[in-house]
């Protein structure tokens, strides 16, 4: 949340900046290629060297990292609290 927060920021700045709305758009895109570099579709551990390392330190991987534990945790929290409520309403 903080990243994302962080990140609206960014965009803001970017807009401001910017002298037109299609401007702003493509000053944008300057900041997708960080996802692709990220740990959002390869493990950064598989990934080669240089680009493990820039991988490390951009600040999306942390961003994905945290998505996924909350991913996780949302899934484990949905299955044992439905079956714990389900075993309760047994008794």
């Amino acid at each position: 949340m903080v990243f994302g927060f962080a990140f609206e920021w960014i965009f803001i700045v970017i807009g401001l900046v910017s002298g037109t709305a299609q401007a702003a758009q493509q000053m944008g895109l300057v900041i997708t290629p960080l996802v692709f570099l990220s740990s959002a579709y390869v493990p950064v551990a598989s990934m080669p060297g240089g680009v493990r390392q820039f991988s490390e330190v951009q600040p999306v991987t942390p961003m994905v990292d945290a998505g996924l534990s909350l991913v996780w945790a949302a899934a484990i929290f949905v299955v044992f609290g439905l079956l714990a409520v389900l075993r309760f309403a047994r008794r």
